[in-house]
């Protein structure tokens, strides 16, 4: 009978290098999101969001074309980051995420770009670039304005 020890120590060192990967990468977010709150005076932050997205369906016979425009699109899930406001609510997407069982790699897509993550270095300089955007400081800069206005006027 074989022995299947080896194996199960090598799955108990992998899940323990994914949970140490994991903690790494919450705590680099953790960081950015201090610095985001720091610089808006709490009134953006950043972090990851689960965002809905419609899904192409397959194109229909010609004579369906007219019953499918009344049918919902098809949506699915999938984890962006963005910046949010104080209350860690309304969302402004930056990029896709796409985060390994393990950790590593992880996945950054933006601007027609995808950057594969292997370690903490590639993280911090990907996210580095993603903030440098000209769409980041924009998303500040709106959370910012939003904060500003008094809840009791509209928003023109």
């Amino acid at each position: 009978m074989k022995n299947f020890k080896d194996s199960l120590k090598a799955g108990i060192e992998a899940a323990q290098e994914a949970e140490r990967n994991k903690k790494e990468i919450t705590l680099i977010f953790d960081n950015i999101n201090a610095q985001v709150k720091d610089i808006s005076e709490n009134k953006a932050t950043f972090g990851k969001v689960t965002f809905k997205r419609a899904v192409d369906r397959e194109p229909s016979r010609p004579a369906n074309i007219f019953i499918d425009s009344f049918i919902p699109p098809k949506m699915e899930e999938f984890e962006g980051l963005a910046i949010l406001n104080g209350n860690k609510q309304n969302a402004i997407m930056l990029a896709e995420w796409e985060q390994n069982s393990a950790g590593y790699p992880c996945y950054i897509r933006y601007n027609g770009q995808k950057f594969i993550c292997q370690d903490k270095m590639d993280l911090e300089n990907s996210l580095s670039s993603l903030l440098e955007e000209v769409k980041t400081g924009e998303a500040i800069l709106e959370q910012i304005k939003k904060a500003n206005i008094p809840s009791d006027k509209p928003i023109s």
